[in-house]
């Protein structure tokens, strides 16, 4: 199965008016971002926030860097470790103030490593590593200015399985506002380790693949037969191809609105292959995805 590449960057690169591309591939008619900041979970600095605005309905790679730690660093030693817990010796990105370093145990989605407080493993049952929603996002604008108000913070990782080198990708869709993070916790004040919090702009490669990745997983009984599901993967590879060289884009395109989209739209005619309800609507919204990164179907 396809899985995309996830690039960090050190700076911001913000081009107005211009496109998401990378060398070669057909370009996206969005303005291209690569963005990157910390989100410092010790005490008193709160909210982080992008430079760059995510525009509405722009498709983004959001990365997520980092350790960190929610215990002051001697009580790393003077609680007994949760079961499966591996500590590592500092935190990759450190605090610049607070308590700066120690053993951590926590990255953006998961405790791989913990205490056991009063009896019970902080952050999940054991063994570990379990996932912790700690993290969050926000997307709609309102959040840095209410950082205690809940509506609208999500944590991205849901069900993400852990990565023991500590980086994780995700795909986001911009609603016209800069990116919010944070890491609820209280206290704050023995916390240390920063994230690095990289967003960018999807490429028409990556969305396609993502298309790609959604159409592999289904059960073959989710379209209207195994020959169709072959056929469509094969149309899927070559639009890749197409995409990925940057030629034909207007033909990609066409080919995405006219030939993919109709056999997954839910309409009567022509015949859908695909026909399941939920799959075709995850196809949809995909397609749709990548079609108006590339101008939209005419």
């Amino acid at each position: 199965m396809r899985r995309y590449v996830v690039v960090l960057v050190a700076s911001l690169t913000l081009v107005e008016g211009g496109a998401s591309f990378a060398q070669g591939e057909c370009p996206t008619i969005f303005p291209s971002v690569n963005d990157s900041f910390f989100l410092d979970t010790f005490a008193f600095q709160g909210v982080a926030t992008s430079t760059a605005t995510l525009v509405s309905g722009a498709p983004y790679q959001l990365a997520l860097d980092g350790t960190y730690s929610i215990f002051a660093p001697g009580t790393w030693t003077s609680f007994p470790l949760c079961a499966g817990s591996q500590t590592e010796n500092a935190p990759r990105y450190p605090s610049p103030v607070g308590p700066q370093t120690g053993k951590v145990g926590m990255d953006a989605h998961h405790f791989f490593a913990s205490q056991i407080v009063g009896g019970v493993c902080v952050g999940g049952p054991p063994p570990l590593p379990a996932h912790n929603a700690g993290f969050q996002v926000c997307k709609n604008g309102n959040c840095p200015s209410n950082p205690a108000l809940a509506a609208g913070w999500f944590h991205p990782g849901a069900g993400e399985a852990y990565r023991p080198d500590h980086v994780y990708g995700h795909r986001i869709v911009g609603q016209g506002f800069t990116l919010a993070t944070r890491r609820p916790d209280s206290p704050y004040g023995d916390n240390y380790g920063r994230i690095k919090v990289t967003v960018r702009s999807a490429t028409s490669a990556e969305l396609v693949e993502d298309i790609i990745d959604r159409a592999e997983a289904l059960d073959a009984s989710a379209f209207r037969n195994a020959n169709q599901q072959a056929a469509f993967l094969q149309k899927l590879d070559a639009l890749l191809g197409q995409v990925s060289e940057g030629e034909a884009c207007d033909g990609a395109l066409q080919k995405l609105c006219h030939d993919l989209l109709p056999k997954t739209d839910g309409e009567s005619r022509p015949p859908d292959w695909v026909i399941d309800a939920d799959a075709q609507q995850d196809l949809e919204d995909l397609i749709l995805q990548v079609t108006n990164a590339l101008g939209g179907c005419k």
